[in-house]
Parts: structure tokens; C-alpha cells; sequence
């Protein structure tokens, strides 16, 4: 499964645990909202890392669904 990393160009090291567990709880809030997940995933990245988009990964990244399950899981 691609990372946080990976799916947002994040630079430098992968997120922290806290990093990835703000991005979740950021993502719900705003699906429940009414934002779809890739939207919400977007726009959480872009609040919580400072280095959103700096970076491109010659990767197959996985959908925002796919991310959002996993970090469920990891909680």
C-alpha cells in the first residue's frame, strides 16, 4: 500500500503516528461534512503537512479509501 508520503509528495520522513492519526480524524470531519474521500484526504494533507506536494514518487499509489481503511486499522 502506498503512504501518506507517496500519495501526497510529502518530503522527508514518513508521517509520525500522531501526523497520520490528525489526517484521519481531519479526513472524517470533513466527509462528514459532505466532502468525498479524495477531496477530504486532499484537503486534510494540505492543513496537517508542511510539505504537501513538494515531492513526486515514481509510484502506483493506492485510493484515499484504501488509506483511510488502513490507518483505521493501525488505531
Amino acid at each position: 500500500m502506498a503512504s501518506l508520503r507517496v500519495v501526497y509528495g510529502l518530503g522527508g520522513n514518513e508521517p509520525t503516528r500522531d501526523q497520520e492519526k490528525r489526517w484521519l480524524e481531519r479526513v472524517e470531519e470533513l466527509i462528514v461534512q459532505g466532502k468525498s474521500e479524495e477531496a477530504a484526504g486532499e484537503l486534510a494533507a494540505k492543513e496537517i503537512f508542511s510539505t504537501y506536494g513538494t515531492y513526486k514518487y515514481a509510484s502506483q499509489a493506492d485510493t484515499i479509501h484504501d488509506l483511510i481503511q488502513t490507518l483505521k486499522k493501525k488505531s
